[in-house]
């Protein structure tokens, strides 16, 4: 996102301050649903979430001096894209996932690549070489959306004994409804585009995985 979201408001000195626990300003600040939603996004997407705060003394019109408030979320900064040749070497899929092995020439691996810590989230694109060096014709195929993923992981999650015994339950029944209460929804198709419930799942497929690491499931 390029644009800078921004939000006003205005802070007057608390002429009802009785004790010395209350408050010295009190004022008000209108979130706007693009700002929550580009939040929201972030969260989803594990950013640093923090906004920029600025004050200006201010005096209204009929003589009350008070705070002008601006919060700002500040721009993300794009992040340069690494570009290396590797080969297929295996494939594997387990209860986590699918496990893909590359083998990367030396001189190719991406420096930040070999300094980050194991369990780093990565996007990638992928373009296959053909025998002359130009690319493989891309291939136009149907992606499922990324709210159908959640719904569809929430469901092999359900089916898992694992996961039975990570949430305590005896059954596939038990299970999902164990979901649907931990991301409060009525039904696992509300993960397709109820954007706060998928944020609780990935909270608790987070926790999880760490479950099943540490158990060594």
């Amino acid at each position: 996102m390029n644009d800078r979201i921004k939000v006003e408001g205005a802070v007057f000195a608390n002429t009802y301050k009785k004790a010395k626990n209350h408050p010295d300003f009190t004022g008000k600040i209108e979130l706007s649903k693009a700002l929550l939603k580009e939040l929201v996004e972030r969260a989803k997407a594990n950013q640093d979430i923090s906004v920029s705060v600025a004050m200006w003394d201010r005096t209204s019109k009929d003589g009350k001096i008070y705070k002008y408030v601006s919060v700002e979320l500040p721009e993300i900064k794009e992040e340069e894209v690494e570009v290396f040749e590797a080969v297929k070497v295996r494939i594997t899929q387990n209860k986590q996932g699918v496990y893909l092995v590359l083998n990367v020439h030396p001189d190719e691996v991406p420096e930040d690549l070999l300094r980050s810590w194991v369990g780093q989230r990565y996007y990638c694109a992928m373009v296959g070489i053909q025998e002359d060096e130009t690319p493989v014709p891309h291939q136009p195929i149907r992606k499922k959306t990324s709210g159908q993923k959640y719904v569809d992981r929430a469901g092999i999650m359900a089916r898992e004994k694992e996961f039975w015994e990570f949430a305590e339950v005896e059954n596939e029944e038990d299970a999902s409804e164990f979901i649907r209460e931990f991301c409060n929804i009525h039904s696992r198709s509300e993960l397709k585009n109820n954007e706060f419930a998928q944020i609780l799942f990935d909270d608790i497929n987070k926790k999880y995985n760490k479950w099943y690491e540490q158990n060594d499931k």
